[in-house]
């Protein structure tokens, strides 16, 4: 059975750290904290956008010129990135070359390719088994928009406590 976990509310004890950013007035890095739980909501949300996006980006499709596959020498089709630029790094990479991502939770960084991989063969599946052969199959899975971000995965905060609810007509409650 399959479950959905909606974060409603967040409530933040004390400053959380949400990395190292350019400080517009001296022109410097410098850190930042947030004590705001819209704030740290939105890092996490864009921070889970930003790492769910670099695994989609190593996702490849075939390559279509006039409506027509594009093959090799040898016959075979040609796969393309679906990304303009593909970002193939490791976790600890990640922490080491994105200021916005090292601090974020190991939880959060780890659920982005769990969740990307997951909505990746659903959706190559129901793209499979939706429509007759001949017929076309739909578009391709993409990356997360800041919308779908905020509105799916992250649906959004207020300052009150956290709480995890279950998926409506989950009768028991986790």
């Amino acid at each position: 059975m399959s479950q959905k976990v909606a974060i409603r509310r967040v409530r933040v004890h004390g400053s959380v750290y949400l990395g190292v950013v350019d400080d517009p007035a001296t022109g410097q890095a410098a850190d930042e904290w947030s004590a705001d739980p819209t704030v740290v909501m939105g890092w996490l949300c864009s921070g889970f956008q930003a790492r769910f996006n670099q695994h989609r980006s190593t996702r490849c499709k075939y390559d279509y010129r006039d409506g027509e596959r594009v093959e090799d020498a040898a016959g075979k089709p040609v796969l393309v990135p679906i990304g303009s630029s593909v970002t193939n790094i490791s976790d600890k990479n990640v922490r080491l070359l994105y200021p916005h991502l090292a601090a974020l939770p190991a939880m959060v960084i780890q659920a982005a390719e769990k969740v990307e991989n997951t909505d990746w063969f659903s959706a190559a599946k129901r793209r499979a088994t939706n429509t007759p052969p001949a017929d076309r199959r739909g578009r391709c899975p993409g990356s997360v928009t800041v919308n779908a971000a905020t509105k799916g995965s992250c649906p959004g905060s207020t300052a009150e406590p956290t709480r995890c609810s279950p998926a409506p007509g989950n009768a028991r409650g986790w």
